[in-house]
């Protein structure tokens, strides 16, 4: 067939990146935090104190006063690959030629962008699985059957669970709020902005009394009819998240019943690392930023074979500055 070969790397990407994106509230909420960098295994640096002492004060003229600044220790990790492909089948590729050659290739690319669009909304929802997982201090994945883990050094004080149950109306969630918040200025130098909860969280702190006499049941209600959101307790501005993945065997919610994530602005305390992969460009092999996507021939059915491989990871730069509660109904 004449057009076996028409998936070319620049042609493939090119429709790939032109794909919209699903939206997803994490990744999309934290994307500045992206960086590319080379190979497949995850650098960064992790703060392992913090220094809230200002500088000292010096006459005019006097040296400068040396500091130890050496507050971190280095990290590195293997990172997730996925790795996925399709068959493009002969029929269809035949209705797919080179920009300016003919009219068929508008048909083409629709066909292609179709199956693309199936696979980019996988690596996103494996990169939003992974972001949450950061998130819990231990981050786990698996490559190859193996299961990888890596602690992401959140301190104890960080993940304690609240001793009161949130869900019971008279609990005093403000308190409990205020003391993580404070957790984690004297621990980070940071400042708690964004919560993390599904409906089940949602519900409770929308039924809290302490929350209620604060705020009002009127402004509430106007709240949730605006936004869908009880807005921002505290200072913290509760974004309520029940999109769910396919675990292999069951539907899971990315944030799980009883558990709230809080975390600072996306800034510098988060890290989510693309690596890049080798991919065959004809007869060549590149080194490509993730993803990088691909076309052999497949004789049986007759047609290409597609794939599409990245590798991503994940880290906390300065793992003091969030707070995972993985039950608030103890």
């Amino acid at each position: 067939m004449s057009n076996i070969d028409a998936l070319e790397y620049e042609e493939i990407i090119g429709t790939y990146e032109t794909i919209k994106d699903t939206p997803l509230k994490g990744i999309d909420f934290y994307k500045r935090s992206f960086v590319d960098v080379d190979g497949d295994t995850a650098h960064w640096d992790e703060y392992t104190t913090v220094r809230l002492a200002d500088s000292e004060f010096s006459s005019r003229g006097d040296p400068s006063t040396s500091k130890d600044l050496a507050n971190m220790r280095p990290r590195t990790a293997a990172m997730a690959y996925f790795n996925t492909s399709f068959i493009a089948t002969g029929d269809n590729l035949n209705n797919l030629r080179k920009p300016g050659s003919n009219v068929k290739d508008k048909a083409g690319k629709a066909y292609l962008a179709k199956n693309l669009m199936e696979v980019k909304d996988m690596e996103r929802r494996a990169q939003e699985r992974l972001l949450f997982s950061c998130l819990t201090g231990t981050l786990t994945y698996t490559l190859n059957d193996v299961a990888q883990s890596q602690t992401m050094s959140v301190p104890a004080g960080n993940t304690t669970n609240p001793t009161t149950s949130w869900a019971t109306a008279g609990t005093d969630i403000i308190t409990d709020l205020l003391g993580y918040k404070a957790i984690v200025e004297e621990g980070s130098g940071r400042v708690l902005t964004t919560g993390w909860v599904n409906d089940t969280v949602m519900g409770y702190l929308l039924n809290n009394t302490s929350i209620q006499s604060l705020i009002g049941t009127g402004t509430l209600t106007e709240r949730i009819a605006k936004t869908g959101n009880i807005g921002v307790i505290a200072g913290i501005n509760f974004i309520q998240y029940d999109g769910a993945y396919y675990n292999g065997s069951a539907t899971a919610k990315y944030v799980s019943d009883d558990v709230v994530f809080m975390t600072p602005d996306p800034a510098d305390w988060l890290t989510y690392q693309r690596g890049s992969v080798a991919i065959a460009d004809g007869e060549e092999m590149r080194i490509v930023a993730s993803p990088g996507i691909w076309g052999v021939t497949n004789k049986d059915p007759v047609g290409e074979k597609v794939i599409v491989k990245s590798c991503f990871l994940p880290v906390l730069t300065a793992p003091a500055s969030v707070v995972y509660l993985s039950d608030v109904t103890p």
